[in-house]
């Protein structure tokens, strides 16, 4: 092999962000509630990594912390995020500001409201290069705006860089919400919910540009939704999350052709699938948990098809299954293997 091609090797496996433990809670009259419970995930350059899992299972929170979004108080975080050798969650704001928005950075989930319907889209795109590149001028700081519309398909983007957020469509201030998000160059992405509410074409076109960018830049991308089709075709590994917990990890082939845990499996039946036409959709029985009454045992046992005593009783262990795969179940190899 080419020493470029081992240099690259090694970079492509190179940590940037190790995540450990990570817990978020709430002060509230009941007592601390956890919103997020014990996470561990590293991230490598040019990685995708999808975070899965229904609404409440303590997706955004946990991004929101390691990107000091999250006002504590009411917030208590502990754990660890490590990013290049630096912690972020007790750095000082001084240090975390030269992260934040530079080498990691996001797009939320809904453009319109994250976007400042006051001010032109140009001046909000300049705006970070003022903060972060503050040798650029004002001239320079508008010609790399107009650059990064046209790079995510805005078309005449000379023209409409002096717009407001309200004179565009949905799918194109999502379009200049990932132009805000790649404009200093991150090492990683976190693309939170990026094509909800948007139509499947839309879908497609946004989800490709992100491809794109990250192959020819090595950005690693996190990738946070509750769509499984869309982690199964734009991920490398996956993390599902239920209840503030993951409760399965691994190569995202290996999650999908061999789930090992039942939440998982119930994600997947629920997929809308050609043969069925005509037919019931298949749902996960119950609903999620009240993060203030979490169950003793399995946090998954009340909805779970295959629970026993002992998941109502027993908190399990993530178990290792082979090939950098993990599942939060006292019968996890028993579930892949049927």
């Amino acid at each position: 092999m080419a020493l470029v091609d081992v240099m690259r090797d090694m970079q492509e496996q190179q940590t940037i962000l190790d995540v450990r433990d990570l817990k978020v809670s709430f002060k509230t009259p009941r007592g601390h509630v956890y919103a997020v419970n014990g996470i561990d995930f590293q991230v490598t350059a040019g990685e995708a990594l999808g975070i899965l899992g229904e609404s409440g299972s303590g997706k955004s929170v946990s991004v929101g912390a390691m990107m000091g979004l999250l006002e504590s108080p009411p917030a208590m975080i502990t754990g660890s995020a490590d990013y290049r050798g630096t912690e972020l969650l007790n750095a000082p704001a001084s240090v975390t500001r030269k992260i934040h928005g530079d080498r990691i950075s996001m797009v939320y989930q809904d453009a319109i409201t994250s976007l400042n319907p006051g001010l032109k889209i140009g001046t909000q795109i300049g705006e970070l290069f003022k903060v972060h590149r503050p040798q650029m001028s004002r001239g320079e700081r508008r010609a790399k705006a107009v650059e990064l519309m046209e790079a995510v398909g805005i078309h005449s983007a000379s023209e409409r860089v002096d717009s407001y957020p309200h004179e565009f469509s949905g799918g194109m201030n999502q379009r200049i919400m990932i132009a805000l998000g790649i404009a200093l160059g991150p090492d990683i992405l976190i693309a939170d919910e990026p094509t909800t509410a948007l139509d499947v074409t839309v879908q497609a076109q946004i989800m490709k540009l992100l491809g794109d960018l990250r192959r020819q830049s090595g950005m690693a991308l996190i990738l946070i939704t509750h769509d499984i089709g869309l982690v199964a075709e734009n991920t490398d590994r996956l993390m599902v999350m239920y209840g503030g917990r993951p409760v399965e990890t691994g190569p995202t082939a290996k999650v999908i052709d061999r789930p090992s845990h039942p939440y998982t499996i119930g994600l997947m039946n629920s997929i809308p699938q050609v043969e069925m036409k005509g037919q019931k959709l298949v749902a996960i029985s119950g609903s999620p948990p009240k993060l203030s009454q979490l169950p003793q045992g399995c946090v998954f046992a009340p909805r779970c098809p295959l629970a026993r005593d002992v998941c109502r009783s027993s908190v399990p262990e993530i178990t290792d299954i082979g090939q950098d795969h993990f599942s939060a179940c006292h019968f996890a190899e028993e579930v892949a293997n049927d």
